[in-house]
């Protein structure tokens, strides 16, 4: 194939009437029809024959992108038209969030892809590389999401949705054209699954590449990598189908010091950034669920005490904490009452399913006070009444239970606000738990359909399990972003607000991949033979804790509203 430049005004090259199209109205639109048209050799694009397929496609690959860019911005407006309707009906929808999830992702997306193009293309064009995959999943995902949140848009404007006065009706038209631009969504799911393929085959770590990640990061990333693979991995099942507390591997973390990832080293943490941190949970969750939910509760109240917490306090914990000999449980969601009482304050409520609570020492509790007021208190075990472990669907071996509490408690353990600062690095927590989780599911779904062959070929080579597999990968490497953007802009005016984003995205995606993961592998999915039926139900306790996603939403959407 050779790309030739053709110029108009030329015999046997003829432009056709402009087509009437659905939306984009003010871009002419034509066929173009060749008929015995002679293009001069000078015109050959890069004079030799038999590389035109390589340039045109760098030039879709510009073109996606280009499009992807385009499908943010569009999200944005409709987004921006959905916000100014709520606000004017003093009714912020929940599915505001959703919609303000898919254009962030979308931007960061189509970031991300154009930033590789940008940085990497030397180095790429230098070793025959295309950008088929970045550019493929910035288009898909932008696209796709446009397409969503455009239609909600019109949806939330009820019957004057339709009118052309709005412009939401014109995004509602407009989007489609995106979705099929630069070739359907199809075949880029197709393009992004034979490059899959093609670069990752059946090794661990699609999708993960940490080759831009500082030296630091990449080497604390591997260091876990290893330990999953070597102590975790091979033992889940066993404690796992024992609903077992998984004593060995939570040994094991401490000893690299993972207990003390967000404790300051002068405590004798690592003091590592909370970027760093999500990565470590991500690669601990691709292992299993259970130890990294239990280490992620375990940061999000070392952090909160590390904050807020008086120098006695602070020297008094941490250090035990962070060697794994004192385990501190965040209580979030739950609410109970202080009143003041002789020497402190009296603390009477009850907190359902806890994770960790058969071993934790402390409890960090948020407790309101008779005026409506609220603050942080340090429990400890002994004046609290732990019921006995909960049968769960997922998270098997994290000893949830419920707690009580009728006690005095002293002054000294008041905490401010930690409570608030403990449930966000939990929350966030939970969306880097549910990123490693899908990348799990999805390397297992990758592998089989490379294995499994019908009708005389691999799985993999057909288009249904295409599509799939890269909708998968498209949905994992949007949340990872959002997840790490809001780990980097949690200290910002809005980063509550992204981790809600984070936390929603992640979470929903978790779900989807583990069940197209189960769909992949057939009846195997469904049996404990394959760790696939394991991540389905771990994937039903990520939408639901430490929040449910429906609080996230409405979180998310009273906060776009009110700003």
């Amino acid at each position: 194939m050779s790309g030739f430049i053709v110029e108009k005004g030329h015999p046997g090259f003829r432009v056709m009437k402009s087509l009437r199209k659905l939306g984009y109205k003010g871009v002419d639109t034509v066929e173009i029809v060749f008929e015995d048209f002679v293009v001069p050799a000078a015109n050959l694009v890069g004079g030799v024959e038999g590389r035109g397929f390589k340039h045109v496609m760098g030039g879709l690959e510009a073109g996606r992108i280009n499009i992807a860019a385009r499908c943010v911005g569009v999200a944005q407006a409709a987004l921006d038209a959905s916000v100014a309707h709520a606000r004017e009906t003093a009714a912020p929808e929940p599915a505001l969030a959703d919609i303000a999830t898919r254009v962030h992702a979308s931007r960061l997306l189509t970031y991300w892809a154009g930033r590789l193009l940008t940085y990497w293309a030397g180095a790429m064009k230098d070793r025959g590389d295309r950008c088929d995959l970045e550019a493929g999943m910035a288009k898909l995902y932008a696209s796709e999401s446009a397409q969503q949140v455009a239609t909600d848009a019109l949806r939330l404007h009820g019957a004057a949705g339709q009118l052309e006065r709005l412009e939401v009706e014109r995004h509602y038209r407009d989007t489609p054209l995106m979705i099929i631009g630069e070739g359907t969504n199809e075949i880029q799911r197709v393009v992004i699954t034979r490059n899959l393929l093609e670069r990752h085959g059946e090794r661990f770590g699609a999708l993960t590449s940490r080759d831009s990640e500082p030296d630091d990061v990449k080497a604390i990333a591997l260091a876990v990598r290893q330990a999953v693979d070597k102590d975790l991995a091979p033992r889940v099942a066993d404690w796992e189908s024992e609903r077992r507390y998984p004593t060995g591997a939570i040994d094991t973390l401490a000893g690299l010091g993972l207990l003390g990832a967000l404790v300051p080293p002068e405590y004798g943490g690592l003091g590592l950034d909370m970027r760093t941190t999500m990565v470590i949970l991500e690669e601990l969750a691709r292992g299993a669920v259970t130890p990294a939910a239990i280490v992620a509760a375990h940061l999000a109240a070392a952090h909160a005490i590390a904050r807020f917490a008086s120098p006695p306090d602070r020297e008094r914990f941490l250090p035990a904490m962070t060697r794994g000999e004192l385990f501190v449980a965040p209580i979030v969601g739950a609410v109970v009452d202080a009143r003041p009482a002789a020497g402190g304050w009296r603390v009477t409520g009850r907190a359902p399913s806890v994770d960790n609570a058969v071993r934790a020492q402390l409890f960090l509790v948020r407790a309101r006070l008779a005026d409506g007021a609220g603050m942080t208190l340090l429990v400890p075990r002994a004046a609290t009444t732990v019921g006995p472990p909960h049968m769960t669907l997922g998270g098997r071996g994290l000893e949830s239970c419920d707690v009580g509490f009728d006690t005095p408690v002293t002054h000294g353990s008041v905490l401010g606000d930690a409570a608030g600062a403990a449930e966000r690095v939990l929350r966030l927590g939970t969306a880097a738990i549910a990123v490693g989780l899908a990348q799990a599911a999805f390397e297992a779904a990758l592998r089989y359909s490379q294995q499994r062959t019908t009708f005389g070929q691999p799985i993999c080579q057909h288009q249904a399990i295409q599509l799939k597999l890269a909708d998968m990968a498209t949905g994992i490497t949007a949340s990872r972003l959002l997840v790490y953007d809001a780990a980097e802009t949690m200290a910002d005016v809005f980063g509550d607000e992204r981790v809600a984003m984070a936390k929603l995205e992640a979470t929903e995606t978790a779900y989807r991949v583990a069940l197209e993961s189960m769909r992949i592998h057939g009846g195997y999915g469904y049996t404990a033979e394959f760790p696939i039926e394991r991540y389905y139900r771990d994937a039903a306790r990520l939408l639901v804790m430490p929040t449910t996603n429906d609080d996230e939403r409405r979180r998310l959407a009273a906060a776009l509203v009110d700003t």
